[in-house]
């Protein structure tokens, strides 16, 4: 099954019993798991680009013998692959489970046991429902052999969290933080809990100044915390840049309305 560019809705189940044909959401590409859609014992699927949506009763369960591979491996495309994980069942991988590659990204407020790894330092993890600041994604081990991203909305009712188990950074590697202010206000807000956590440092929690929220990490036995201080100010040469923009604009403004109040201009110029 190829889904390039299309819509596949599976509000059924979609389950190959030869186990010798894969499912490829590729070129922008969307496959919606309806209330009750499955996907199961398909052999593999190749997801380089578009949005899995598991959504409603629906979930993947599956013995793929690669597992899950979100994004591009190889890095040969930019595209983003974003797979929605919010099916109220627990989605389940053999191993080696979920690998988010580069331009990979998995969000949602679903469960999933296996162990998902950000493979490259572009794939992300996005917990809870984008631009709500709300809900928490389930997973059971994750690892970041190579480091990677959460990206977290903030605002005055953030519940945002990201649950597991186990959480592995490689050593020397950092976990990138884009905080995006929904809203917010100077304050403490959890943003990952976890059982246990391998070697992780607070030097390894870093975040990326340029979403413009300023604050600092704590680190504690079973979770993160992001104690927000403000919003970043512009630069000055940003404010510059605002300035001119705005005196071009009511100048350009002012001569129109000029223009208009001389009346219509005869063939000697007046």
């Amino acid at each position: 099954v190829i889904v390039s560019g299309g819509t596949l809705n599976v509000n059924g189940e979609l389950r190959d019993n030869y186990a010798n044909s894969a499912l490829t959401i590729s070129s922008g590409g969307t496959v919606n798991t309806g209330a009750t859609g499955w996907i199961v014992q398909t052999p593999s699927v190749v997801f380089t680009s578009g949005t899995l949506n598991l959504t409603g009763t629906g979930a993947i369960a599956s013995s793929f013998a690669t597992g899950l591979t979100v994004g591009d491996s190889s890095g040969s495309t930019s595209a983003k692959a974003l797979l929605n994980l919010s099916a109220t069942a627990t989605t389940s991988f053999s191993a080696p489970g979920l690998s988010i590659a580069s331009n990979g990204e998995v969000t949602g407020t679903g469960k999933m046991t296996g162990t998902t790894t950000l493979s490259a330092s572009k794939s992300e993890i996005a917990p809870g429902t984008i631009g709500a600041g709300t809900g928490t994604l389930t997973l059971a081990a994750v690892a970041a052999p190579l480091g990677g991203t959460l990206a977290f909305d903030l605002g005055p009712a953030s519940t945002q969290l990201l649950s597991v188990t186990s959480l592995t950074v490689g050593t020397g590697q950092t976990l990138t933080f884009e905080l995006n202010s929904i809203g917010s206000t100077p304050g403490v807000y959890t943003l990952a809990t976890f059982t246990s956590d391998t070697g992780l440092t607070l030097a390894q929690l870093v975040n990326d100044p340029t979403d413009g929220v300023l604050g600092t990490f704590t680190l504690n036995a079973s979770n993160i915390v992001f104690n927000e201080t403000g919003l970043a100010v512009p630069e000055p040469s940003t404010w510059a840049l605002f300035f001119a923009s705005s005196v071009f604009l009511v100048g350009g403004t002012f001569l129109r309305r000029r223009n208009s109040d001389l009346g219509p201009v005869n063939a000697k110029g007046r």
